[in-house]
């Protein structure tokens, strides 16, 4: 699989007021710190693990409800009870500083994410639902996408050099220290997904035997992230090029907040990443040639 020109990415920004600081000590080694940041109608929590230090706990108390911030992180999505639920997790945390959140002033609000990684899922409808929670009166191009995004950084060569199999492997490894650390039975199939990683696959085979690992491991993995996005109208027909298999980079708004009309009424929620700008194919993962394409401007991501 072609990895020359590919590019992988998941950056998320946020800029708002804080509308809800909560620190859990009883979670995990050292505890966890949220943190609710409301913004153009969402409201977006960002997660981070503590240090013995207690300087994810420090920097949450140092915050006050209302405070203007801008916080970085990389979007985690899960799927749950028929929704997906989406979070920020800044992994920027010494143990002397929380870095990725910082309080500002004048500052517009905004709710927005970089992704630049593999399409391993796709599915395209003209329809009148669910038009960003809303039906509208004539059909739409509707696009929806899940997009893998993969750390291949390599601590031996220091470098980002790992190859798309070589991570996923590192993952099943991962799980299986795990499981044996906790003394749970490994399932059989994590060895005959190895070897044929080892061996190397196509692409096809390798979505396949990264989603079926991700059901067997039953939680989001640490060097992997999966991304569901949508797109609507002129958007959806420009990405009718990003087929699966190609490796590309878009940028979307994060919503998550109630639908009301002008009586105050809520008529839905909304619930999505919608993609306002697309950077072109990057690379096509397999040997096919790469597709012209045009840049949107990127300046706020």
């Amino acid at each position: 699989m072609n990895m020359k020109d590919s590019k992988f990415e998941n950056s998320a920004k946020v800029i708002g007021t804080v509308s809800k600081r909560e620190f859990k000590g009883n979670v995990g080694k050292n505890g966890i710190g949220h943190l609710g940041v409301k913004t153009k109608g969402s409201t977006v929590y960002t997660s981070m693990w503590g240090k013995e230090t207690g300087v994810v706990k420090k920097k949450i108390s140092s915050l006050n409800d209302g405070d203007a911030v801008k916080v970085r992180g990389e979007l985690v999505e899960r799927f749950y009870d028929g929704e997906y639920k989406r979070n920020l997790l800044n992994k920027m945390v010494s143990d002397d500083k929380v870095y990725n959140i910082d309080v500002v002033d004048g500052e517009k609000e905004l709710a927005i994410l970089k992704l630049s990684g593999d399409v391993i899922d796709r599915s395209m409808v003209y329809t009148k639902e669910g038009i960003r929670g809303k039906e509208v009166l004539e059909e739409v191009p509707k696009i929806e996408m899940e997009i893998a995004v993969y750390n291949n950084y390599n601590r031996e060569t220091e470098k980002n050099d790992l190859s798309r199999e070589q991570v996923l492997i590192n993952e099943i490894k991962s799980s299986e220290r795990y499981l044996k650390k906790n003394s749970k039975d490994i399932p059989k199939e994590y060895a005959v997904w190895k070897n044929k990683l080892d061996s190397g696959v196509e692409f096809k085979e390798f979505v396949n035997i990264l989603k079926l690992f991700k059901e067997a491991r039953q939680g989001n993995l640490y060097n992997i992230s999966t991304v569901h996005v949508v797109a609507y109208e002129d958007m959806a027909e420009r990405l009718k090029e990003a087929e699966i298999g190609t490796n590309i980079t878009i940028g979307a708004d994060i919503n998550t907040k109630l639908i009301i009309n002008d009586y105050d009424i809520i008529e839905g929620s909304l619930n999505e990443l919608e993609i306002k700008a697309y950077a072109g194919i990057n690379e096509v993962v397999d040997d096919l040639e790469s597709t012209e394409f045009d840049y949107d401007d990127f300046s706020n991501y």
